[in-house]
């Protein structure tokens, strides 16, 4: 995942190890990734960048070539979020609360 768009956007880390399982979305359907976007700044000198989108490079299941970069706009109401390179990323969930666990624990 990339927080921003193009090839040139910083790539988010994964939080931990990827799930060995799948997430199946069928069509029409959703899936869930936590996003945490920036460490506990104790010092008050961090430095924060802004995005307004992030792209994320799905690959369809195992033994296809297929895959293809989607651009998610941020929920109405927010223009930008801010991030440091301590953003992390959890792997796909199929709902919310399971992607979000991770990240709430941190």
């Amino acid at each position: 995942m990339r927080l921003g768009a193009g090839d040139d956007a910083p790539v988010v880390e994964p939080l931990g190890e990827p799930d060995t399982e799948p997430v199946v979305v069928e069509g029409g359907g959703k899936g869930y990734a936590g996003l945490y976007v920036f460490g506990n700044d104790e010092g008050g000198e961090a430095e924060y960048d802004q995005a307004d989108r992030f792209t994320a490079t799905l690959v369809a299941g195992e033994g296809t070539e297929l895959s293809g970069t989607l651009v998610f706009h941020l929920p109405r109401g927010l223009r930008s979020v801010s991030y440091d390179d301590a953003a992390r990323v959890n792997g796909w969930a199929g709902t919310e609360g399971l992607a979000m666990r991770p990240v709430s624990q941190l």
